[in-house]
């Protein structure tokens, strides 16, 4: 035998020759031709033979160990490498979606993509921790990825995530086939949450490893997003914020002086809100206020953007669109505002209204401010002329309802 071992030691040869010399030995002793002098000498050799066999046996045993055992390291230390190398890949993957342009629940969904390889997941659902407590934001199935919406989880699922959220260590839930892990996360730089996946109970001793390595990377992926949603959106209507309005108008305003292309603001206001808020309290009024935005939102293109300007008023950003279809959808949000019933815990029906004002770009407006005031004084007007109604700038000095 030879090759990567080596050459294997002759022992079958060594073995008949010690063989042919014992017999010849027994031979000699039986005829008498053998002195004991060359008996002994012979069984000497025999003897130096045989352990020469034994050992050479022995080393060419420990060397073919040595590389067997030094081939399993090699293909063991591949696999490491091949492990390393998928985790640090998801790592970077997930890091880079703290700088992208994503909502909390889209970087979620991208997310449990990155992770159904690593973790070998046949189920996958992520939780984050918020004011209210846990809330599921995604889940990704062998066949579908939710992250829209309402979120099909089950209650067993729910029950681990909570558990592991509450003592901040993993859990183990054996299932049917497999094993649910709950693996939470979070600190002071990063989101709080958990995620839980199930997986082959062979492997989730090592999958848990990969979640140590990978965890801290999803904490500050869904950090960014809910950082940016604070930044442009208003936490009470989901609207966005004012100081989003201040920063995207402008562009939207060059972009459209630019293309020559129409620009249209409604400015709409709750009518007699502060009464609202009196006679009913500030929690009612807070339901009128994300009502009146929902109807707004609902009536709105995708490309149409809805900010909350201050209080009890909402300022809308329609581009490419022209005075009379920017009337045309004040007049919905108004209409679809007027007939949506809004209640008080007692039951009583509160009648809801608004006001509007529409202004489109025109060649005086040299600012997107001087836009601004133009639909603010439609508004004004709009409140002086009886309220519940829509009012529209056609120039900066004139004022006229259509």
């Amino acid at each position: 035998m030879s090759g990567e071992y080596g050459r294997a030691p002759n022992v079958l040869g060594i073995a008949i020759a010690c063989t042919v010399a014992l017999c010849f030995t027994l031979y000699g002793f039986i005829s008498d031709r053998l002195s004991v002098h060359s008996i002994t000498i012979i069984l000497a050799g025999v003897s130096i033979l045989g352990t020469v066999a034994l050992w050479a046996s022995a080393i060419f045993i420990i060397r073919i160990k040595v590389r067997i055992r030094h081939a399993e390291t090699s293909i063991l230390g591949r696999e490491n490498l091949q492990d390393r190398v998928e985790i640090l890949s998801a790592i970077r993957e997930i890091s880079l979606l703290a700088v992208t342009d994503t909502t909390r629940e889209e970087a979620a969904g991208e997310i449990l993509n990155i992770l159904s390889g690593p973790l070998e997941a046949r189920r996958i659902s992520l939780f984050v921790g918020t004011s209210e407590g846990l809330k599921p934001i995604a889940l990704k199935t062998q066949k579908h990825l939710y992250h829209q919406g309402k979120i099909p989880l089950k209650g067993w699922e729910t029950e681990a995530a909570n558990l592991a959220y509450s003592q901040m260590r993993p859990v183990r839930v054996p299932k049917k086939g497999g094993l649910l892990v709950a693996y939470p996360f979070g600190g002071d730089e990063g989101a709080r949450g958990v995620i839980l996946f199930l997986t082959a109970k062979k492997k989730a001793d090592e999958n848990e490893k990969r979640m140590f390595h990978i965890i801290r990377a999803v904490s500050l992926a869904l950090r960014m997003p809910a950082l940016y949603e604070r930044a442009v959106y208003d936490v009470l209507t989901g609207l966005y914020n004012r100081r989003h309005l201040n920063a995207q108008l402008p562009l939207i305003f060059d972009e459209a002086r630019r293309t020559k292309e129409p620009l249209s603001v409604i400015m709409l206001d709750i009518d007699h809100f502060k009464t609202i808020n009196d006679t009913y309290g500030h929690l009612f009024g807070d339901r009128v206020l994300c009502g009146v935005a929902s109807c707004v939102q609902g009536v709105l293109r995708t490309y149409d953007s809805a900010y909350r300007y201050g209080g009890e008023e909402i300022c809308i950003i329609l581009p490419r669109t022209k005075l009379e279809d920017s009337y045309k959808v004040a007049q919905r949000c108004r209409e679809e505002i007027l007939s949506q019933p809004f209640y008080t815990d007692e039951g009583e029906r509160v009648k809801v209204t608004v006001s509007g004002g529409v202004a489109v770009l025109c060649a005086s407006d040299t600012t997107p401010q001087s836009l601004l005031e133009r639909a603010d004084a439609a508004l004004y007007e709009a409140k002086e002329s009886g309220r519940n109604r829509i009012v529209v700038a056609a120039s900066s000095h004139f004022i006229r309802q259509i």
